[in-house]
């Protein structure tokens, strides 16, 4: 999970940059792990962050870019 939240963080460096995080597996949402998630990235759990529709939000995010 440390490696997963520290490659996380390499996407953005600075507030006018821009990107994507993608946890696709599950068991980020499994309590043992949701936990570890910084306390910033969410209001109350991290899945709030699931996609319904992964795909248009990317194109969404990129086009507003």
């Amino acid at each position: 999970m440390a490696k997963a939240i520290q490659a996380a963080g390499r996407v953005i460096r600075g507030p006018e940059e821009r990107g994507l995080i993608a946890f696709l597996d599950a068991r980020f949402l499994e309590p043992a792990f949701a936990q570890c998630f910084p306390a910033d990235w969410f209001q109350e759990s991290p899945r709030e962050a699931v996609s319904e529709g992964i795909l248009a939000e990317v194109a969404a995010f990129w086009k507003e870019a």
